[in-house]
C-alpha cells in the first residue's frame, strides 16, 4: 500500500508502520536469539560489494563519517560488518534495533520504527 498513488502520505506511513510492527512481532514470536542471528549471518554467504572495505579505509583516513540508513534490522547489519570486515571501524547504522533479554532472546524493538518514509 505504501506505493499506492491514491493514498495520502499519512495513510502510506500508517500502512508502512503497521506492516513493520507486524513483521517485528513475528520476529519476537519466533524466539530468535542473538546467537542464532550471528550464526545465520555467518552461514548466509552474503558478500559485501568489492572494494567496500577499501572505501571504508579511504573514508577513515580522511576522517569522513559514513552512515548507513536502513529500514532493515541494525543488529543484522552490524553482524554482517563484524563477520565480513577486517577493519574494526564500521559505519554508524540508523535502522531498527532489537531489544534482547538477559539470555539474548529478542523481546522487542527500540522506537522509533525506521521505514522508507523516515530514513
Amino acid at each position: 500500500k505504501e506505493i499506492d498513488p491514491a493514498l495520502s502520505m499519512d495513510e502510506k506511513i500508517y500502512w508502512m508502520e503497521r506492516w513493520l510492527r507486524e513483521a517485528h512481532q513475528l520476529t519476537i514470536d519466533a524466539g530468535i536469539t542473538l546467537q542464532q542471528l550471528r550464526e545465520a549471518v555467518v552461514a548466509s554467504g552474503l558478500v559485501l560489494r568489492s572494494q567496500f572495505e577499501d572505501f571504508l579505509h579511504f573514508a577513515q583516513q580522511r576522517k569522513f563519517s559514513l552512515l548507513v540508513f536502513s529500514a532493515g534490522i541494525a543488529d543484522i547489519i552490524e553482524e554482517i560488518f563484524k563477520s565480513r570486515l577486517t577493519t574494526a571501524a564500521h559505519p554508524e547504522i540508523f535502522a531498527n534495533k532489537l531489544k534482547f533479554d538477559a539470555n539474548g532472546k529478542v523481546v522487542g524493538f527500540h522506537e522509533p520504527v525506521h521505514h522508507v518514509f523516515n530514513k
